[in-house]
C-alpha cells in the first residue's frame, strides 16, 4: 500500500485537470466531428419517432447543432402533430444546440480521476486507460443522445402537455441536476477498483481522507513537521459536488 499525501494528490489533480481540459479544448472539433457521424444512429436507437436531418459543428460558438423532424404524425393527448413539410404543411425542423464543452465535461471528469489517482508503478496506468475507453463510450451514450431526444420532446411537451411526466424528460433532469456528475464519478471508482484497488470502500475512504484531512495532517500543513506513525486519519462523510449540465 502506498502513502497518499493530500497536498501531493491535490497538485497532481490540478496538473492532470489542466492537461485534460486543455487537450479536450484543443481537440474539441475533432471529437465533435466523430460525434457528428454516430449521433443520428444513437438517436434513432433510442427514439424512432425522430429523424436527425443534420448534425453540424458551429465553430464560432463551439456548439453542436442538431436538426431533426418527426418521421410520422403522432398524437399527444387530443392533439395530432404532423412532421414539418408533411403533405403541404410548412417546411422546417426542430433544432437543438449543445455546447461541445458541456458534451465533453463528464468524460473529462472520468479521465481526471483515473489519471490523477496515484499508482504503485507507471505501468498501472495502461490497464486503467484501456478500461477507460469503453467506459467513456458508455458514458457518452448515456448522456448525449438522451439529452438530444429529451430536448426534441421538450419542445412538444412544453406546448401540448406541460404538466405530464415523461420518462425521457425525467432522465434528462436527473443528468442535469448532478446525476451525470455522479455517474462519471462512479465510473472512475469502478475503473480504479477493477485495475488494482482492493475494494470500492478503499477508494472512497481515500477520497474521504483527502477531502477531510485529519487534525495531524492539518498540523503538518501549518507547521511543516512530520506526522507521527500512529496519527489518526479523518473519517468524516464524503462530500458531494453537483454541477448543472448543459441544456
Amino acid at each position: 500500500m502506498f502513502a497518499m499525501q493530500p497536498l501531493n494528490v491535490l497538485m497532481r489533480t490540478l496538473l492532470v485537470s489542466a492537461l485534460v481540459l486543455t487537450s479536450t479544448y484543443t481537440l474539441r472539433h475533432s471529437l465533435a466531428a466523430t460525434l457528428v457521424r454516430v449521433l443520428p444512429r444513437t438517436v434513432y436507437a433510442i427514439d424512432k419517432h425522430f429523424e436527425v436531418l443534420s448534425v453540424d459543428v458551429q465553430e464560432g460558438a463551439d456548439d453542436l447543432r442538431i436538426k431533426a423532424n418527426l418521421r410520422q404524425p403522432i398524437d399527444i393527448g387530443a392533439h395530432r402533430i404532423v412532421p414539418f413539410g408533411w403533405h403541404g404543411h410548412a417546411k422546417g425542423w426542430f433544432q437543438v444546440d449543445l455546447p461541445v464543452g458541456g458534451i465533453l465535461l463528464y468524460p473529462s471528469v472520468v479521465l481526471i480521476l483515473v489519471l490523477s489517482w496515484p499508482a504503485t508503478r507507471a505501468g498501472a496506468y495502461v490497464p486503467r486507460l484501456l478500461l477507460t475507453v469503453p467506459m467513456l463510450i458508455v458514458l457518452l451514450f448515456i448522456d448525449l443522445p438522451f439529452t438530444v431526444v429529451a430536448q426534441l420532446w421538450f419542445q412538444l411537451h412544453d406546448e401540448f402537455q406541460p404538466h405530464a411526466l415523461w420518462p425521457v424528460l425525467i432522465w434528462s433532469r436527473f443528468l442535469m441536476g448532478g446525476g451525470g456528475f455522479a455517474i462519471a464519478l462512479a465510473m472512475g471508482v469502478v475503473i480504479l477498483r477493477m485495475t488494482g484497488e482492493s475494494s470500492p470502500e478503499s477508494v472512497l475512504a481515500r477520497l474521504n481522507g483527502l477531502l477531510r484531512p485529519s487534525r495531524d495532517q492539518l498540523r503538518v500543513l501549518r507547521l511543516g513537521i512530520a506526522p507521527s506513525a500512529t496519527a489518526p486519519r479523518g473519517d468524516g462523510p464524503l462530500r458531494r459536488c453537483d454541477r448543472e449540465n448543459y441544456v
